[in-house]
C-alpha cells in the first residue's frame, strides 16, 4: 500500500509500508504525556525519525524544532516513543 505523508507546507514523503493497526507513539513533552495513533499522524513504521518528529510537533501544535534533541525509539510491537536524548557519563561540578 502506498501512502503520501504530508508534513507541513513543503514536505511530503511516499512510503510503501503500512501503518501498524493500533500502534501508537508515546510522547512526553513539557510535563505532559500523550499516546497518539500512528495512523492519526499518517506515520508508517519506516518513516524517518525527522519526519516522525515533525508530524508529532504539528499534532501538538509546537514549533517543528521542538523535538530536535529528542530520539525516536521503535519497539518490536510497532509502537514508538519520543523522548529526550539521554546523556550518560557526564558529571556536573
Amino acid at each position: 500500500m502506498m501512502r503520501n505523508i504530508e508534513l507541513g507546507d513543503d514536505m511530503e514523503v511516499t512510503t510503501a509500508t503500512t501503518v501498524e493497526v493500533g500502534a501508537v507513539i508515546h510522547v512526553r513533552f513539557e510535563g505532559k504525556s500523550e499516546d497518539i495513533l500512528l495512523g492519526d499522524l499518517n506515520v508508517a513504521l519506516d518513516t524517518p525519525d525527522n519526519l516522525v518528529k515533525t508530524a508529532v510537533a504539528n499534532w501538538i501544535d509546537v514549533e517543528e524544532g521542538a523535538f530536535d534533541k529528542f530520539v525516536v525509539e521503535r519497539n518490536d510491537n510497532g509502537d514508538m516513543t519520543i523522548r529526550p536524548e539521554a546523556v550518560f557519563g557526564s558529571c556536573i561540578d
